[in-house]
């Protein structure tokens, strides 16, 4: 499993100059298997078949940690 963490200062204001109490942002990516599925033809019957193979998902996870608890 590959994972990366990033920390950033998230304003609520959205950048229009008014000031508001900064959140603390956790980001946490991770790469982690999952189950995939595809279909394809089974020759042998001449029909379609759901196929499950094991694949790789990313998976993004986000944290909001308030300054001041209350």
């Amino acid at each position: 499993m590959t994972c990366k963490k990033r920390n950033h200062g998230v304003s609520p204001s959205g950048g229009n100059g008014i000031r508001a109490p900064s959140l603390y942002r956790r980001r946490l990516t991770a790469v982690e298997p999952c189950m995939t599925f595809t279909v394809g033809p089974k020759r042998e019957a001449k029909r379609l078949e759901l196929r499950s193979l094991q694949g790789k998902g990313m998976h993004q996870y986000f944290y909001l940690i308030d300054p001041q608890p209350r």
